[in-house]
This record gives C-alpha cells, structure tokens and sequence, in this order.
C-alpha cells in the first residue's frame, strides 16, 4: 500500500525513527532520497533526516492498515546533519545532464562485480537519455540510482523516463573517462514497475556503446537446435541479419529493422523462413548495415 503524507515536528527526526514499529518497504521524497530497510538504504537520513513541511510517498509491506503517530521525542538537529559519504555520492561527470523533476525511481545495487573503483560513476539511462547518476563511494555499501521520470502533461514537459522504458545501466570510469558495459540482474528491468527495482551487476571489460560493426561467433557452435548470434552497431541505424545455405540461398531473416546503438542478440532455431526444420549442415549469416557486410559460418547438427 503507498500513503502520500506530510511531516509536521518542526524538528528534523530520523525517518527510522519515525517508522519503528512499522512494516515500511519504501520511503522517498521527491528529492531522489530513500529509505528501504529491508536493503540497507536510508538516504532520506543521510541527508538530514525528515524535514517540517516536506511531503514523503510511503509504501508499506503488506496489506494491513497501520497507524503512523510521530509522537513526543524529538531528536536532536545536530544528530542528522548531511553525512560527508552522500554528498561525495552525488554526481559530478553528469551533473548537467540529470534533470531532478521530482518524480524518481529508484535503482538499488547491492553488489557490483567486476573492475570498478570508488570515484566510478554508475549511470541510468532510459532511451538514450541520462536519467540519473550516482557516484560510488563505499564498494561494499548498496549503490542507490534516483532515476528522474518524465511529465508531459498540462502544458508541461520535464524530461525523463517514461513508465515502461527499459533500464539501461552502464559504468562511467572515472580514471578512463568512458562508458563501460554493464550486465544487470535486476528484479525489475522496466522504469516505473513496481515500487523499486534492486539487483546485482557486473562490470564487463568493453566499452558501453561499440565503436565499430563487430558480428561475434555464435554460440554453441555446432549446435541443435538453437543458437544465439551476438553483434554490436556504433550508432543507430537499419540492421539486417540472414542466415544462409552454402549455396547463397536465403535461409531465414532474423533482423530487418531500426536498433539503436549497441550490443545485440538475436536466436535462432534452425528453421526457414517458413517455419519448417532446415537439414543439418553448414550455413551462413550475416550482418548488413550502413554499407557493412561481415559474415561468419555455423553448423547445424542433428
């Protein structure tokens, strides 16, 4: 269940204080701050705790009611002043390009794998777009991503996620200065589904968008009955991937589209364009674009 509520004590109060005894999945402000103690996550103190007037989206675990009393002891302002370790967390390579428009989501790392370092930068991207970035700071603390949402509506429009676009991460290395690749394993791979999307990644060696065509050997090669072709484009364009006889002859059509820059995948299942199971043997496939053609062979086994 998710309540939208006011903070009324004129002092600032620790919002796990303010919650005990309470099932709370998720606490954000529409400053990108959190606090999800189920995974360890409590920007909204690190930022100087819940403050008189400010409005907070509370999501409870479960579907029992609860009763929220903020009650008589008031902590002390001192004891929530803005941790050193979240203002370091804050963006610095991207910090023109975030655009805060109140409506966030949030992207939970809790483990990072492969070659990364403090002062990297972790990266969201929706449909090309920056919408959020945050700078690690503690490799063995959860990594927390306010992506930005969108608003188009009423005469307005804030740039952002739309709900529904695909969540796009990649490491920005702070000691290269380049956009690394970065496989996710996420809950929620889609902005705006469910309350919050949390997971793990890994680092891969090779930069997040391909600077030249590249077409990977498929794997597993010989195969039966599917196999999956890997490829790369450095920019978006029209994209043709075929599968051929020996002979030249057209198998089947796997790609004939627009994709966007990047690292692609694409299976097949050893049939034609038709449908029916082709014979075992050698084929080959392809890549067409921007006046590219690579091309590498594979067999089928039966």
């Amino acid at each position: 269940m998710m309540n939208n509520i006011g903070y009324f004590p004129q002092e600032n109060r620790s919002s796990e204080d303010v919650f005990s005894g309470i099932p709370i999945l998720l606490v954000s402000n529409d400053q990108g701050q959190y606090y999800v103690p189920s995974l360890g996550v409590n920007s909204i103190d690190a930022a100087g705790g819940m403050t008189a007037g400010e409005g907070y989206s509370v999501f409870l675990s479960g579907g029992d009611e609860q009763t929220l009393v903020y009650g008589e002891e008031i902590l002390n302002r001192s004891t929530l002043e803005i941790d050193d370790l979240y203002l370091e967390s804050q963006t610095r390579a991207y910090s023109d390009l975030v655009v805060p428009t109140g409506i966030s989501y949030p992207i939970i790392i809790t483990d990072i794998g492969g070659d990364v370092s403090v002062g990297d930068e972790l990266v969201a991207y929706a449909d090309g777009q920056v919408v959020g970035a945050t700078r690690i700071v503690d490799l063995s603390a959860p990594v927390v991503i306010s992506a930005w949402g969108g608003y188009h509506e009423f005469g307005i429009d804030l740039e952002g996620y739309d709900v529904g676009d695909a969540i796009d991460l990649r490491l920005f290395s702070d000691q290269t200065g380049e956009e690394m690749k970065v496989e996710m394993s996420l809950d929620n791979t889609e902005y705006g589904v469910g309350v919050l999307s949390s997971g793990t990644i890994e680092v891969m060696d090779m930069l997040a968008v391909p600077e030249e065509y590249n077409l990977t050997q498929n794997y597993p090669n010989p195969f039966n009955p599917s196999t999956t072709i890997s490829f790369s484009i450095p920019s978006e364009g029209f994209v043709q991937v075929n599968v051929y006889d020996i002979t030249g002859r057209l198998i089947t059509g796997l790609v004939n589209g627009n994709l966007s820059a990047g690292y692609h995948d694409v299976i097949w299942d050893g049939t034609d364009m038709f449908g029916s199971n082709v014979s075992a043997g050698l084929y080959i496939y392809s890549l067409q674009a921007e006046g590219v053609s690579l091309t590498r062979k594979m067999v089928l086994m039966k």
